[in-house]
């Protein structure tokens, strides 16, 4: 039901745009389209952007349907969907540098240590991160470091360790029967308030209507 849903609106937004279809990949749904060939990149077409994220905003208010996506890169040979999947995946679970709902490949950094920076932030997550000890660890002064990182990454250091505390809480709001306390700890936040806010912030919502919603798997 949910998943006719999705692909209908889908449909409808993009019927005048551009041929679009539908693949189950694991427990994926994957959106294929044939951009208009003067782009080399999905994030380049305006038009385009604006019309996903038409459909997520349809999706949320009409159906209550909160939908998190990430988007690899534009290839011409079929062959290469399962590379654009595999990018997709991996975009899909970064912090974003705009819009929560749309994460792209193409932003993430291909700079050697700020990726070793960020594989940091990501294993220490629930400690207490400070931007001058990441400096160090990737061999940066603290304050070239804070602007490197805002200008390759698109968010500053705290909003980027925010952002991936909220995605590794994820799970222990999905899947236990923890509580919001327990999990803002885990996650590495001062105090349940702050976590709280901080999640309704990037998210839309708050911890516990997360937790109240469904997740659809693709089968």
């Amino acid at each position: 039901m949910m998943q006719a849903v999705i692909t209908n609106v889908f449909h409808q937004n993009f019927a005048n745009k551009v041929p679009i279809s539908f693949l189950h990949f694991e427990r994926y749904l994957l959106l294929l389209m044939r951009i208009p060939n003067e782009y080399t990149s999905f994030k380049h077409w305006s038009e385009g952007v604006a019309c996903l994220l038409e459909v997520i905003e349809t999706l949320k208010k009409d159906y209550c349907i909160h939908l998190f996506m990430g988007i690899g890169g534009v290839f011409q040979d079929a062959m290469h969907v399962k590379e654009s999947y595999s990018q997709a995946r991996k975009a899909r679970r970064k912090p974003p540098v705009q819009s929560v709902h749309v994460r792209f490949y193409e932003d993430l950094t291909k700079q050697e240590q700020l990726q070793k920076a960020i594989q940091y932030i990501e294993e220490h997550y629930d400690e207490q991160l400070a931007i001058s000890d990441v400096a160090k660890y990737s061999n940066f002064s603290a304050t070239h470091f804070s602007r490197l990182f805002k200008k390759e990454i698109g968010r500053n250091f705290v909003d980027y360790v925010a952002f991936t505390r909220i995605i590794k809480s994820l799970p222990y709001l999905r899947k236990y029967d923890y509580t919001i306390e327990k999990i803002s700890f885990l996650c590495g936040f001062n105090t349940p308030n702050y976590f709280s806010l901080t999640f309704k912030k990037y998210v839309g919502i708050s911890p516990t209507d997360y937790r109240n919603t469904q997740e659809i798997l693709f089968k």
